[in-house]
């Protein structure tokens, strides 16, 4: 699992204790105030300036506030009635940190969101925590990537320690801290996770922060699945065993979508969503019309154990891949699975009204 690395910060106050990246800080000092493009996309709870990405669809904006009303749902924090966000590369309008580990931020002095697509849930849910004081980038982290609804995977290199806790450790690992989030939201739920932000683990569950970890250590899954789940999109039509659909959307569509899994397609666009459940074979599929699609694995259930790689050239669904891999339309494409469900982006490659159809067929 990628490492989803971002700040609250630099101007906010993020700790009980000392923690807050202030522009006089260690860190370094301040730059003048980049000039901001106008905020010109408007939904019930976003408000969006475009930078350097593609405008969203109409799809992307509503998935954005049904996010919001989520976090705010699940959490008890409460954001501004509306979020701006500053969509596009961070640059130095997230400074405080070296760039290279710096994907995306929530200026609290701005009160506003600086990201690109593929880490606005993250950084969208600091926002919504506006108020509240964290002990430790540790908590806010992990805070940010459990309301994020991204699949959580127990990492690999590292055991966390009480250390990480600490208002001095500057940097978090996402992948521990989300997943210890998810942890404890899938044991204790969310009104217990938010206690042991409030008032810490001995006192919201009668643990000490070094026996909550080794209970984690112990009894943690390897991973679970995003949330809601990440084939959650219509089923792709079928008839006879296989699977054929056609299509005319823009991105003025309610379903449609400009950023979801496009990032290797290199064209702006449009696209819808499907889902398919496949067993273990190869499958002929092919798009017409448009620039292609993308075939993505959903993770549907917790592992225990993170499975075998599959055969080079296979697609596997049992862990999440987060860009997929995509396929040019006019081209029948042989493609091995595993058994699971899948989730497919057909890609228009316009933002104006465009005709698809696109086809699976066994063939082995």
């Amino acid at each position: 699992m990628i490492a989803l690395l971002a700040v609250v910060g630099p101007e906010a106050q993020v700790g009980r204790g000392s923690l807050g990246i202030l522009c006089l800080g260690v860190l370094g000092g301040c730059s003048a105030e980049p000039d901001l493009p106008p905020l010109e996309i408007f939904s019930e709870r976003v408000a969006i300036a475009v930078i350097d990405e593609h405008p969203p669809c109409a799809g992307d904006l509503a998935a954005l506030d049904t996010h919001v009303r989520e976090v705010e749902r699940l959490s008890g924090f409460s954001g501004a009635e509306t979020i701006d966000v500053y969509l596009g590369s961070v640059d130095e309008r997230c400074r405080g940190f070296p760039m290279e580990f710096v994907q995306g931020c929530y200026r609290h002095g701005l009160d506003a969101v600086f990201s690109p697509w593929r880490v606005v849930h993250h950084e969208v849910a600091h926002a919504v925590a506006r108020d509240f004081r964290f002990d430790s980038r540790f908590w806010s982290e992990g805070f940010a990537e459990v309301a994020s609804g991204v699949m959580s995977q127990k990492s690999e290199l590292e055991v966390l320690t009480t250390e990480q806790l600490s208002d001095r450790y500057v940097f978090a690992n996402y992948v521990s801290t989300g997943h210890l989030a998810r942890y404890l939201v899938e044991t204790r739920g969310w009104g217990a996770y938010r206690a042991v932000l409030e008032r810490g683990s001995e006192a919201a569950l009668g643990l000490t922060e070094e026996a909550l970890f080794q209970e984690y250590e112990r009894e943690a899954p390897a991973a679970y699945p995003p949330r809601p789940s990440s084939c959650d999109f219509p089923e792709l039509e079928t008839d006879g065993g296989d699977w054929s659909e056609r299509f005319r959307f823009s991105c003025e569509a309610s379903e449609a979508t400009q950023y979801e899994y496009l990032g290797r397609s290199a064209s702006r666009g449009a696209a819808v969503i499907r889902s398919v459940e496949l067993d273990a074979g190869t499958y002929e599929m092919e798009s017409m019309g448009g620039d292609g699609f993308i075939l993505v694995g959903c993770l549907t259930d917790v592992l225990d154990v993170l499975p075998d790689e599959p055969p080079e050239g296979d697609l596997d669904n049992e862990v999440e891949h987060w860009t997929g891999q995509f396929f040019p339309s006019g081209v029948r494409h042989r493609i091995s699975v595993t058994r699971g469900q899948y989730r497919v982006a057909l890609s228009s490659g316009t933002e104006a009204e465009a005709a698809m159809e696109f086809h699976i067929r066994r063939v082995d």
